[in-house]
C-alpha cells in the first residue's frame, strides 16, 4: 500500500471562502473563516492510497455546497475531488498518486459574485487554440453568456457546463486577462498570454521562375497585411507584392535573386526556408 503523505502542518488546512483572484496571477487569495479542514482516521499524519477518509470542515452553513480540491505539488496545481460536497463532511477515496507535499482546500461560492474562474489551462496560447476554463457557477448552458479575452470576445465554444468551459482563443485577442460574463455580470479576471503565431511557409508555386515572374507563397502566420514584412529570395528581398494575407503572398522574383531558399520575415522573425 502506497502512502499519500500530508505534511503535519498541512493536515489542518484553512477553509477557503469568498475566493478572489489576483488579476495578474492565477492564484486564489484565501479568506480564512473561523474553522479548519481536517481529515479523520489519519495514520500518523498520513493518508494511505486506496483508503477512504472523511474530510470535515466548519465555519459555513451545513447545507452550503462546496468544491474540494487537492494538490500534489504544494498548491501549484489543483485536482478536483468533488464539486458538490455538502453537510460539512465528505468521504474521499485517496487516489494512487503518492506524494510528499500534498494539501487540500475547500472553495465556497462568493455570495456577491456567485461565479468564479478558478483556472485557465493552458494560461497562454495562439489564436485558434482551445483552452479550458474551470470554476463554479458558469451555468449549465451558454445562453447569452460570453468568454472575453483582452481585445476580443470568443466566438467558438466547444462545450459549456456549470464548472467548465472549452473555448477557442479568438482573432484579435491580446495578452492580458480572460473573464466570463453571465447574465450581464462579470467574473474575476485571470491572466492569459497570447503567443505569436509561428510563421510557416509550406509551398511556393511555381518553384522555378525567372526574374520578374510572379510566385505564390502559401503557409500561415504571415499577418493580415504586409506592413514592413517581406519575402526574401536567398538573401534578396522582393520589392513588388500584389497580394498579402495571413496564409498567402503573391510577389515577383526580384532582380539579382539567386537560386536557393525563400523565406518570409514577419515582425523580425523569419519562417522556415523552402526551395
Amino acid at each position: 500500500m502506497k502512502r499519500f503523505i500530508f505534511l503535519f502542518a498541512l493536515v489542518w488546512l484553512v477553509l477557503t471562502s469568498h475566493s478572489t483572484f489576483s488579476q495578474n496571477q492565477n492564484v486564489i487569495k484565501d479568506k480564512i473563516l473561523s474553522g479548519n479542514i481536517k481529515f479523520k482516521n489519519l495514520d500518523k499524519g498520513e493518508l494511505c492510497t486506496s483508503n477512504i477518509y472523511t474530510i470535515e470542515w466548519e465555519g459555513i452553513p451545513a447545507n452550503d455546497t462546496v468544491r474540494i480540491e487537492y494538490s500534489t505539488n504544494g498548491g501549484v496545481d489543483w485536482i478536483l475531488i468533488t464539486n458538490s460536497a455538502t453537510g460539512l463532511k465528505y468521504d474521499w477515496s485517496v487516489p494512487e498518486t503518492p506524494c510528499l507535499n500534498c494539501t487540500a482546500r475547500i472553495i465556497t461560492k462568493d455570495v456577491d459574485n456567485p461565479f468564479q474562474i478558478i483556472s485557465v489551462n493552458p494560461n497562454k496560447g495562439l489564436v485558434g487554440d482551445e483552452i479550458t476554463i474551470s470554476g463554479i457557477g458558469f451555468g449549465s448552458s451558454q445562453g447569452t453568456s460570453i468568454v472575453s479575452f483582452s481585445g476580443a470576445n470568443a466566438t467558438q465554444y466547444i462545450s459549456w457546463s456549470d464548472t467548465q468551459i472549452k473555448v477557442k482563443v479568438p482573432t484579435g485577442a491580446v495578452t492580458g486577462t480572460v473573464f466570463i460574463t453571465v447574465n450581464g455580470k462579470k467574473s474575476n479576471e485571470v491572466a492569459f498570454a497570447i503567443e505569436a503565431n509561428p510563421i510557416i511557409l509550406t509551398s511556393i508555386n511555381p518553384n522555378s521562375a525567372k526574374i520578374g515572374d510572379a510566385v505564390t507563397l502559401t503557409g500561415n502566420g504571415f499577418g493580415s497585411n504586409r506592413g514592413s514584412n517581406y519575402v526574401s529570395f536567398n538573401g534578396t528581398n522582393a520589392t513588388e507584392y500584389t497580394n498579402w494575407s495571413d496564409t498567402q503572398i503573391v510577389c515577383k522574383v526580384p532582380n539579382g535573386a539567386p537560386s536557393g531558399q525563400v523565406t518570409v520575415t514577419v515582425d523580425g522573425s523569419s519562417s522556415n526556408g523552402v526551395m
